[in-house]
């Protein structure tokens, strides 16, 4: 490991993330949070006590480019006690294939050597490690069956000794363009005021919405169906807190 990185590891007392929401101190935001009184659960614990009627932190990160800014803010929140869940995405979005997970190969995606050892450190800190869901683009762009891609990226995990349970849908651009949400591709996330249809493709081939069972990929959740009372989402420019937003915190 070069020297810089391991500078950067030995210093994350604080993360300014003054590119979004302007957040001056992520430490300070957590403290914040913790003056709450609130257990600190990962969002598989969450979702083990939907039936209880009690009251929790989940903090969430999807992590959509930078692994080296995901871990320190996991070194962070292992300082303060505080637990949270870390979801993946795999090379396929923003007209790339390869990211910081890894790259495409031959209609399957290698994964990187960095991405197992910040998985493994991540996780060693307490946290849970789940998949950023934007398979259907995915699928679309290596030509294979949704499916068989979240069955070979959850094996990849429990061959490194992880077990990956959830999954968060991404906002990608191309589910924005096809009128869907990726949450959507799997049955379990079929609600009362859910619509069953198809998404269509420019060459006219589609697919059926809420036609995948999690249960039979080795998934337990999607984390839009944790139960909340208070969303706080740095999304864009702005951190929205309920329904209000502020440009900077």
């Amino acid at each position: 490991m070069d020297r810089t990185r391991v500078k950067d590891m030995q210093q994350h007392t604080d993360l300014h993330l003054n590119g979004r929401a302007k957040v001056g101190s992520y430490r300070a935001m957590l403290e914040s949070l913790k003056e709450t009184g609130l257990p600190s659960l990962t969002h598989r614990d969450a979702w083990l006590r939907q039936s209880i009627d009690d009251r929790y932190l989940c903090i969430r990160h999807d992590v959509d480019h930078d692994l080296e800014k995901a871990l320190l803010m996991a070194r962070i929140e292992h300082e303060l006690d505080i637990r949270a869940t870390y979801f993946l995405l795999p090379p396929g979005d923003y007209g790339k294939s390869e990211n910081y997970y890894g790259a495409f190969d031959k209609g399957l995606i290698r994964q990187s050597d960095r991405l197992r050892e910040v998985v493994l450190l991540i996780v060693s800190l307490g946290h849970e490690i789940g998949l950023h869901n934007d398979f259907l683009q995915l699928s679309r762009r290596l030509r294979r069956p949704l499916r068989e891609l979240i069955i070979e990226q959850v094996a990849y995990f429990r061959s490194i000794g992880v077990r990956v349970t959830g999954s968060a849908s991404h906002g990608s651009r191309f589910a924005r363009a096809h009128d869907f949400r990726n949450y959507e591709v799997f049955a379990e996330c079929f609600r009362a005021n859910s619509q069953r249809r198809n998404v269509t493709f420019d060459n006219g081939e589609q697919f059926e919405l809420y036609s995948v069972a999690m249960g039979e990929l080795g998934l337990e959740y999607e984390a839009y169906g944790l139960k909340r009372e208070i969303y706080i989402s740095d999304t864009g420019t702005r951190m929205y807190i309920g329904r209000e937003y502020y440009d900077s915190l």
